[in-house]
């Protein structure tokens, strides 16, 4: 959760956290400016579990989506291949591949973006 692509400052991520009343459902990381500086990138997005299946994950998706739709053209992000979990829910948001999977050392991510504000 620290880490940063390069080129990028502690000031470039940021953290937020969706709550029910008292309690944390979801937490979100984001990159402004990254890969460029049309882009904002979603490093992390959790749900706590007893909330997933219920819609609030794609409606906190949707509503972040049009707010970082005031400042930039794209939002991308990654998620591990061979996760059928992630690779469902980001494409029922509107994320489609790029044609660029990065091999980690112990994964390969696919890369996803979706056009904002069309």
């Amino acid at each position: 959760m620290l880490r940063l692509p390069e080129g990028k400052a502690k000031a470039d991520k940021f953290y937020v956290g969706f709550w029910n009343n008292s309690k944390l459902v979801a937490v979100m990381d984001f990159v402004y400016a990254y890969p460029d500086e049309e882009t904002i990138f979603i490093g992390l997005f959790m749900v706590d579990q007893a909330y997933q299946g219920k819609g609030i994950g794609g409606q906190i998706v949707t509503e972040a989506l049009a707010y970082f739709a005031n400042n930039f053209r794209k939002a991308r992000l990654a998620y591990v291949k061979g996760n059928p979990q992630s690779q469902h829910f980001w494409e029922k948001q509107g994320f489609k591949p790029i044609g660029c999977e990065v091999k980690q050392a112990l994964y390969t991510v696919v890369i996803v973006e979706q056009s904002l504000g069309d």
